[in-house]
């Protein structure tokens, strides 16, 4: 069963990041703490806190922004030759000149 709390040293070993970044999180506000006592007292992160903290991190991280549709890679390959198909003969291009012997 999951602890209802955590202590910073054990939030940083849950999270899988140093206790200096969690205290980083919790100056910041990104992470809501509990205080046993006055400023300088144990400082204690609720579980569903640090449950909603991961989650929303992932998240963020798989956010991506969808791409301007792109042109399918055949189809560039075929514009980009449809220019000089017209110096095929036979590809109703202008006649070539014959190359004189």
């Amino acid at each position: 069963m999951a602890e209802l709390a955590y202590s910073i040293d054990e939030a940083a070993e849950k999270m899988g990041i140093s206790g200096a970044t969690v205290r980083r999180l919790v100056a910041q506000g990104k992470l809501p703490v509990y205080r046993t006592g006055d400023k300088k007292s144990r400082i204690l992160i609720p579980h569903d806190a640090l449950v909603k903290h991961l989650t929303d991190t992932a998240l963020a991280a798989v956010k991506t922004e969808v791409p301007e549709e792109q042109p399918i890679p055949a189809l560039q390959l075929i514009n980009h030759h449809r220019k000089h198909w017209s110096d095929i003969p036979g590809c109703g291009g202008r006649k070539r000149k014959a190359n004189s012997v």
